[in-house]
């Protein structure tokens, strides 16, 4: 019963996702965003996120975005991050078809690929380093966090009450709960570092409490993120990331002020 509820409930989704066109989304082919990352303020890397392009895979039109996430140099040298990733959401309902991440952080490395069934609820995990798949089981619907995003950011309604979703893990699912609380005025450096940006704050319920900041207007940009560590002998460290570039892509031909100091 409940399988059929959430497949009904998916049908949904993309019914009404069809009906949005390249033009009614707040992004589009070109967008690319570029963070500093900061660990107790300090500065320890950067992540960029680009749209690439429109393709199909294995006959779904989907949006193909990339990214990579790497730390300074100065870090590097005690803790090397170097993730490469990229992402396949439909065009059609927003949601992820496919997610490919290329992992090294620290010792430890890694090459998955998710294979998503949104409409069944499974996910086959390839796991290209050690060479094996596997299959789980999903009772929502399927997200890493750069694709919950972009969905956010088309779909801003369901996270009014609290959004459950099913997370990608390396080897696992794991159900995780955000919830858009509302207005929040917060400083971008790159944009003032003496005035505010209105953002909407969208928090994860529970769980190690991420928080994402985007902006208050047309094109809905992640503008800030915020995610707690626990490090051994339950010492907090807290991971900034802050939006330094930005360009709106080809199908966007007015932005906001604002935006004006971000650009590439």
């Amino acid at each position: 019963m409940r399988r059929t509820v959430i497949f009904l409930f998916v049908m949904l989704i993309m019914a009404a996702g069809s009906a949005l066109g390249s033009d009614e989304v707040p992004f589009s082919v070109g967008e690319r965003l570029r963070f500093f990352i900061y660990a107790s303020k300090l500065y320890v890397g950067y992540q960029t996120v680009e749209l690439v392009g429109v393709e199909e895979l294995d006959g779904i039109e989907v949006y193909k975005i990339e990214g990579v996430s790497q730390s300074s140099f100065l870090l590097s040298i005690i803790y090397r991050l170097d993730d490469k990733w990229t992402v396949y959401i439909d065009t059609k309902n927003l949601l992820p078809v496919r997610v490919e991440k290329d992992m090294k952080e620290g010792r430890s490395t890694g090459f998955f690929v998710y294979d998503i069934d949104q409409n069944n609820g499974t996910v086959k995990i390839h796991d290209r380093t050690n060479n094996s798949t596997e299959q789980v089981s999903a009772e929502n619907l399927i997200f890493d966090l750069f694709s919950l995003i972009y969905y956010y950011r088309a779909n801003p309604e369901p996270f009014r009450e609290r959004f459950t979703f099913d997370f990608l893990e390396p080897h696992a699912l794991h159900p995780v709960e955000f919830k858009d609380v509302g207005d929040e005025q917060i400083v971008i450096p790159r944009i003032s570092k003496k005035h505010t940006v209105s953002t909407n704050k969208l928090q994860q319920v529970g769980g190690i409490g991420i928080e994402i900041f985007v902006s208050n207007d047309e094109l809905r940009v992640p503008l800030k993120m915020t995610v707690p560590s626990i490090l051994p002998g339950d010492k907090k460290l807290l991971i900034e990331f802050y939006i330094d570039r930005f360009s709106p892509g080809t199908g966007k031909k007015q932005i906001p002020d604002q935006y004006n100091r971000l650009a590439y």
